[in-house]
């Protein structure tokens, strides 16, 4: 009896263990993996922190900025050393205002000429950079080939006092051609731009000169006043009537040379009386700064400038362009002469 008690006590306390093994035991996670190893872990250290690559240490050189091209010598120059307005590198730069100190001292006063006795001057016009097209003072007027407006450096020049004359195409030519009025001192008109290329050629071989038209930059340079432009809409003021025979008051003739108020560089008719014709042919305007520009693109038209006494306010602007057939003539388109240095 004494042995089937102790059996009993026996069983029962394995019983109480077993129950106190079962609520404290957890299973791992993710089921029975006791008899798996651990997978084992490559290139991270089990530190119980997270893994993050050590950066570089090493810096990459620096980058050298592009080099752009001087529109002038041609050379590419780092930027440091470059004018973007103008262009042109600092070299270029330094030289174009020496020659232009130069150029003003050795061009202070017009020039005269006279051919069989008909005097006509030029007056000088200082290099320069200007912006070329609809600027500021031209708003509410501009048309789209006024645009875009760009910067241009110009070599100095004589220009015309006056456009050419009856008087003066008579004295080259021997004749003039048919118009309403045959007064001496009026602008010549009824020629055509290949015209006065026969009349500059044979001028040229009378004086022994190189006189040409102007380019349409030299043009719209002079007009604006050169280098000491006041930023006018008009040649010489911001009222057309002052400056310009037009269609408001010239009863559609041109009048005598010199009849309204000159420019700040002494210029008559830039605006008005006269459209004037230009040595380019028309095309739209480049988009980067340029040089001494001068169209010579094949596009069949040929440029007049300054509105003449047909015309509205709006075309004697300064910034205001024409297109013409070279053949063509009008009773109020003539011409205006450059002397290059």
């Amino acid at each position: 009896m004494k042995k089937r008690l102790t059996i009993l006590v026996a069983l029962a306390i394995a019983a109480c263990c077993a129950m106190i093994d079962a609520t404290t035991f957890k299973p791992p996670t993710g089921g029975d993996n006791t008899s798996k190893k651990p997978a084992k872990t490559v290139n991270v250290k089990t530190t119980g922190k997270k893994h993050h690559p050590k950066p570089s240490t090493k810096t990459s050189a620096p980058t050298a900025p592009a080099r752009v091209r001087c529109n002038e010598c041609g050379n590419w120059v780092d930027p440091t050393f470059f004018d973007d307005d103008k262009g042109v590198c600092d070299n270029c730069a330094a030289y174009q205002r020496a020659l232009r100190a130069e150029q003003a001292r050795q061009m202070s006063d017009p020039k005269r000429f006279t051919i069989n006795g008909v005097s006509f001057t030029m007056m000088p016009v200082v290099g320069g950079d200007f912006s070329m097209g609809g600027t500021d003072e031209q708003r509410g007027f501009t048309v789209v080939d006024e645009f875009p407006i760009h910067q241009v450096t110009l070599d100095s020049y004589y220009i015309g006092q006056t456009e050419v004359t009856v008087a003066l195409w008579r004295a080259v030519m021997g004749d003039v051609p048919p118009y309403e009025n045959k007064d001496d001192d009026c602008p010549v008109v009824y020629v055509s731009w290949n015209d006065c290329q026969k009349f500059i050629s044979k001028l040229n071989a009378m004086t022994g000169e190189n006189f040409r038209l102007p380019t349409e930059a030299e043009w719209e340079f002079a007009a604006r006043g050169g280098n000491s432009s006041r930023g006018y809409r008009y040649a010489g003021g911001n009222t057309v009537g002052n400056v310009a025979w037009y269609w408001d008051n010239a009863s559609g003739y041109v009048k005598r040379v010199g009849g309204k108020a000159a420019n700040e560089l002494g210029l008559y008719d830039m605006s008005g009386n006269a459209s004037e014709w230009c040595a380019d042919t028309y095309d739209a305007y480049a988009t980067y700064s340029q040089n001494n520009p001068l169209s010579v693109k094949d596009t069949g038209y040929r440029l007049s400038r300054g509105g003449g006494c047909h015309q509205q306010e709006t075309r004697c602007r300064v910034s205001a362009r024409a297109s013409w057939l070279p053949t063509a003539s009008s009773d109020d388109i003539g011409l205006r002469l450059v002397l290059p240095l």
